[in-house]
């Protein structure tokens, strides 16, 4: 887990050791203080929240005695040194005790006593608060055209699309880095990523393609899509600018979701085999099919724990669209519906397999997702909308879609709305750091 520095005041016991005509004197105590990190601010700000609570715990010290003006002075000057010396490194959402000790001389003006040395010591419970911050990548319609953007939590960034709109269509963060993959559109679809809201074109052969997926591993970026070559998509990934081709057979193909692992590239997809598409997957360059129906399957999403491959789609049974995902190569059906259901997304934790998607009711799609092979449904503000993307951190499922009313993500199964031009929008992709 994250980890970060507070700043946590002390149950202070002070002790002023006086001349003489003061030995005698009752010295004033500080109540306990319990410091909880924030997550929204900086070390810089927790600092300043730090030097406030010391200072008015010195402010209350003067009404405690007679020398209790010296004390508080000297309170106030410890400050700096509580900053410098009680740092301490936690993790956030745990409580832990901090033991705090120090000392500090001073000289001060009063009759009963010419020098004091200040001596703090104490203990404080630290309970700091996670810092887990939701991303999430897509677009929003603006009246004429889609602006590719990301949220983090709810504020929107817009990155520059330098044709006609655009979308981003996957998201990692690294090194507090935001990374997007996507396309715009010029005069075909222009594949692209953006580090942080710099555009970079991706090669395409000239005549065009979609980046639809990006991982960032060893601080190489890697990006899956495809590209057209004359009249065939062909699918491909990207290492930084370096494009390499997936074999695809005669006919055409696509590269949905990328993965890293061990230093080795995983696609998944699928490809056109002459009569039907036919999902699978890519180690490197060596392609995979997966079992799913003459009536054709696609892979749509690639997840990689333990050394297993496991990827998530859907494939045609000849009557509606079946939900599933596939470890290796062993298909298991998710509970969808018979008017069709879609699995988008997939993710590990734990050893459980979690998938994002969506099945039709018979007049709308309804979001879901499923942990293993038992479903849950999400609620929507407004009828309508798709799960396309899932995360899963701290044991919390997170997945990011759309509904009626545009862009949104759910922590669990509580819906967040995100910021868009109300005309609508969608999310693409979503990860928790």
């Amino acid at each position: 887990m994250k980890k970060f520095l507070i700043f946590a005041t002390a149950l202070l016991g002070i002790f002023a050791f006086v001349s003489q005509s003061c030995r005698n004197m009752k010295m004033p105590t500080v109540p306990a203080t319990t410091f909880t990190a924030t997550p929204t601010l900086s070390a810089a700000q927790e600092t300043q929240t730090a030097i406030a609570q010391i200072t008015q715990t010195a402010i209350a010290l003067q009404t405690a005695g007679p020398s209790a003006q010296a004390t508080a002075t000297a309170a106030a000057q410890q400050t700096q040194t509580a900053i410098t010396k009680f740092t301490q490194t936690v993790t956030p959402g745990i409580a832990q005790t901090v033991t705090i000790t120090g000392t500090n001389t001073a000289a001060y003006t009063y009759t009963q006593s010419p020098t004091q040395t200040l001596i703090v010591t104490g203990t404080a419970t630290v309970t700091p608060t996670s810092t887990q911050i939701v991303y999430t990548a897509g677009e929003y319609y603006s009246g004429n055209h889609y602006t590719p953007c990301y949220w983090m939590g709810t504020t929107r960034t817009d990155l520059p699309a330098p044709g006609l709109g655009g979308e981003a269509t996957s998201i990692a963060v690294s090194g507090g880095i935001v990374y997007t993959a996507g396309y715009y559109y010029g005069t075909n679809h222009v594949p692209c990523y953006w580090t942080g809201t710099t555009e970079t074109d991706l090669p395409d052969n000239g005549n065009g393609g979609d980046a639809f997926s990006i991982a960032v591993s060893g601080g190489t970026i890697y990006i899956a899509g495809d590209y057209l070559n004359a009249d065939n998509d062909v699918p491909c990934y990207w290492t930084g600018n370096v494009m390499t081709a997936l074999p695809y057979g005669a006919n055409s193909g696509q590269a949905n979701s990328i993965a890293v692992s061990g230093g080795t590239v995983y696609t998944a997809g699928y490809y056109l085999n002459g009569s039907y598409d036919a999902a699978c997957y890519w180690t490197g360059t060596t392609g995979t099919d997966l079992p799913g129906n003459t009536n054709g399957a696609w892979a749509q999403s690639i997840a990689v724990s333990g050394g297993i491959v496991y990827t998530a789609g859907y494939y045609d049974n000849g009557s509606y669209m079946v939900p599933c995902y596939w470890t290796g190569t062993t298909r298991t059906d998710l509970p969808g519906n018979t008017n069709g259901a879609y699995a988008m997304s997939i993710t590990i934790s734990g050893g459980t397999v979690y998938t994002a998607g969506f099945y039709y009711n018979g007049s709308s799609s309804i979001s879901c997702y499923w942990t293993g092979t038992v479903r849950t449904d999400l609620p929507v503000s407004v009828s309508g909308g798709e799960a396309r993307t899932i995360a899963v951190s701290g044991g919390t499922v997170y997945t990011g879609g759309w509904d009626g009313y545009g862009p949104c993500y759910w922590t669990g199964i509580t819906q967040t709305e995100l910021p868009q031009d109300s005309f609508g929008g969608n999310v693409y992709g979503i990860t928790v750091q």
